[in-house]
């Protein structure tokens, strides 16, 4: 999965009618096998692999997220960033399917915008008027 577009999106929580909106810069994996083992030389891969402990594929990827937190009538309040990348090589074994680090540096993203919400002390004046 690549992007290469920016993606928007608005909620408004019905807790405290404080609208959310955000951009998702980044949200993309690429899986494939590594160069290596399109060689086409009989036990090369094998011996690769089971004695040189060599990765048989690639991942890498990244997760970009901005949130804007607004007032009622629209004015910022906040503005969050959360970012997460991967770069790894690996043998497929069905544990960890295509798809799953890419969740991973979603999930990282977002606690890190998590955590700067918590910690931010404008948001704490904010939400206690």
């Amino acid at each position: 999965m690549s992007a290469s577009r920016s993606m928007t999106w608005v909620c408004e929580p019905k807790a405290r009618g404080q609208p959310l909106t955000g951009r998702i810069n980044a949200l993309y994996e690429h899986y494939r096998p590594r160069l290596w083992t399109r060689v086409p030389l009989p036990y090369a891969g094998k011996i690769a692999v089971d004695l040189l402990d060599w990765k048989t594929h690639a991942t890498n990827g990244k997760a970009d997220v901005t949130l804007f937190l607004l007032t009622r009538e629209g004015q910022l309040i906040g503005t969050y960033h959360g970012s997460s990348s991967f770069d790894e090589n690996f043998n497929p074994t069905g544990e960890v399917a295509p798809g799953a680090r890419l969740n991973r540096a979603l999930t990282d993203a977002v606690q890190q915008i998590q955590n700067k919400m918590l910690h931010d002390a404008r948001l704490r004046l904010v939400a206690s008027r």
